[in-house]
C-alpha cells in the first residue's frame, strides 16, 4: 500500500572539483544514505560527477575521460540499487560537449537529458563550453563501450511501469528560468515528477525569488518540482554556491535546505501523487493546453522503487495540518477572515444594488451561522452606502434559547448597529405542537 506518496529527496553532495572518483563516493554514499530513509527518486546538482566550476577544464580530455569512468563506477557501486537517481555531468556526442543528467538505477544509464538552454549573460558564460540541446538530431548517445545506446535528448519522460501516477521528466538550471522552460512541455505530454539539476549561485536576495520560481511553476505545471543544487564546495573563484534545495508540489514547498547547510545532507518529502492527479483532472484547461503539445515524447519505462509505506510503522514525513483550511499563524488567520467577510459582502452588495434593495431581516440566534450572516450584511451595507439601522436583526427566543446566546444576539446587534428586534416565539411554538398532535414534553 503507497497511499499514492511519492518520497523523494535532492541534496548537494561534498564535491572535490575536478576529482570525478572522489565525487562518485560521496555521491555513492548519499545513494545509500536515500536508500535507508526509503527514498524512491534522487536528485543530485548540475554536473554533479565533476563539479559546476571546473571552468576551462571541461575542454579536456582528461575530466571528460575521468567523468565518463566516474559513471561507469558509479553504475557499479549502484548496480543493487531500487531508487531511481539522476547526477549532471558533461556528454560528447557528435562533436559537441553538452552539460547534461544521467539518470540510473540498478547500475544502468536509462536516459541523458541535455541542457536546453545555456547561459552566457552576467556572471554565466557557459557557451565557452557546452552547446544548448536544440543541436540535437540524434535518438541514442554511445559513452563508452560499456555505456552504449542510452536514449538521448530532452524529449524523454521515465515513466514507473508499476505507478501510473509517477512520470518523470528532467531540466537544468537555466531551463527552469526561461520563460518556455522544457518541463512545461514535458508536464504537458504527461511528466507529473520535474528534477531539476541546478547550480545556481547565491546573491542577495536570489535565495526568495528561486523558493518564489520553484513554486510558481510546480504550481503552473501541477508537479512535483525537485530542485537540487549546487553547494558550497565549489570554487569561488566567479560565484558563491550554497547548497539552496528545494522540493514543491502545486505551488505548495515541501522542503528546503538552508542556505549553507552541511554537505550531503538530503532534503527529503512526501508528496501526494494522487492530490496532483486530481488537481490536474480538475483544472481542465490543463488537458485544453496538451492538445496543443507538438513534441512527440519518447517513454522509457522503470520499476519504482518500493514504497516506504510497506512497512506498516513508517510514518509520512512532514506535517499534516489539522485544520488544512485554517492558517496557524494569526496574522494570516486574519487576513484569511477578513478575506471571506469581503468576497462573500461583495456578492451581496452586487445583489442588493441590482435589486435595488435598501433593507434586509435577518434571524438572529447568537449561534456562528447568523452571526456570520449579520457581519456579513453589515460589511455589505457600507458598501453600498445604506445605513446599517436598514438591517432587521430578529431574535426569536425559544424553549433552546440559553442566556448566553440570548445575551451574544443582543450585543452582536447593537454592536454593528442593526435594529434589534425580539420576537418570543414560544406561545406560537406551543400552539403548533398542539395542532400537529405533538407531545410538547417528548
Amino acid at each position: 500500500m503507497d497511499y499514492g506518496i511519492l518520497r523523494v529527496a535532492c541534496t548537494s553532495p561534498a564535491l572535490s572539483v575536478a576529482d570525478c572518483e572522489e565525487n562518485v563516493k560521496v555521491i555513492a554514499e548519499c545513494v545509500t544514505e536515500a536508500q535507508k530513509q526509503h527514498v524512491q527518486l534522487l536528485v543530485f546538482p548540475e554536473l554533479s560527477l565533476t563539479g559546476y566550476t571546473c571552468a576551462d577544464l571541461f575542454l579536456q580530455k582528461t575530466l571528460y575521460e575521468g567523468a565518463i569512468n566516474a559513471l561507469e563506477h558509479l553504475c557499479s557501486l549502484t548496480k543493487h540499487t531500487e531508487l531511481l537517481f539522476c547526477v549532471g555531468l558533461p556528454v560528447i556526442s557528435k562533436n559537441k560537449r553538452y552539460n547534461a543528467a544521467a539518470f540510473i538505477q540498478k547500475g544502468k544509464v536509462l536516459a541523458v537529458i541535455p541542457k536546453t538552454y545555456i547561459p552566457t549573460y552576467s556572471e554565466f558564460y557557459e557557451r565557452r563550453w557546452f552547446t544548448p540541446a536544440e543541436k540535437i538530431t540524434e535518438q541514442t548517445i554511445s559513452l563508452s563501450d560499456k555505456l552504449k545506446d542510452i536514449p538521448f535528448g530532452t524529449e524523454l519522460l521515465l515513466v514507473a511501469q508499476n505507478n501510473q501516477l509517477v512520470t518523470i521528466a528532467a531540466e537544468i538550471c537555466e531551463d527552469l528560468w526561461v520563460p518556455l522552460s522544457p518541463s512545461t512541455h514535458a508536464s504537458l505530454a504527461g511528466a507529473s515528477v520535474i528534477a531539476n539539476l541546478s547550480a545556481s549561485n547565491e546573491v542577495v536576495g536570489k535565495a526568495a525569488y528561486r523558493s518564489l520560481l520553484v513554486s510558481a511553476h510546480s504550481a503552473k505545471t501541477v508537479s512535483a518540482y525537485l530542485y537540487a543544487d549546487a553547494g558550497h564546495d565549489e570554487s569561488s573563484t566567479d560565484m558563491v554556491f550554497a547548497g539552496h534545495n528545494i522540493i514543491a508540489a502545486n505551488g505548495s514547498i515541501k522542503a528546503q535546505s538552508q542556505l549553507f547547510s552541511q554537505s550531503s545532507k538530503l532534503t527529503v518529502a512526501d508528496i501526494d501523487m494522487e492530490a496532483l492527479m486530481q488537481d490536474r483532472l480538475r483544472t481542465t484547461t490543463f488537458a485544453d493546453c496538451s492538445k496543443n503539445e507538438s513534441l512527440a515524447f519518447r517513454q522509457i519505462e522503470f520499476t519504482l522503487a518500493p514504497s516506504p509505506f510497506e512497512n506498516k510503522n513508517e510514518k509520512l514525513l512532514g506535517k499534516v495540518e489539522k485544520k488544512p483550511f485554517v492558517p496557524e499563524s494569526q496574522t494570516e488567520r486574519k487576513e484569511r477572515c477578513l478575506s471571506v467577510i469581503e468576497l462573500q459582502a461583495e456578492g451581496l452588495a452586487k445583489r442588493l444594488r441590482h435589486i435595488h434593495c435598501t433593507s434586509a431581516v435577518i434571524g438572529l440566534s447568537g449561534g456562528l451561522d447568523s452571526t456570520l450572516a449579520l457581519l456579513v450584511t453589515a460589511r455589505a451595507f457600507d458598501k453600498c452606502g445604506i445605513d446599517r439601522k436598514n438591517i432587521s436583526a430578529v431574535t426569536m427566543p425559544c424553549f433552546g434559547t440559553t442566556g448566553r446566546t440570548y445575551r451574544n444576539a443582543c450585543a452582536l446587534a447593537q454592536n454593528t448597529g442593526a435594529t434589534l428586534r425580539e420576537i418570543d416565539i414560544k406561545k406560537a411554538v406551543l400552539q403548533h405542537f398542539e395542532d400537529i398532535g405533538h407531545d410538547k414534553e417528548v
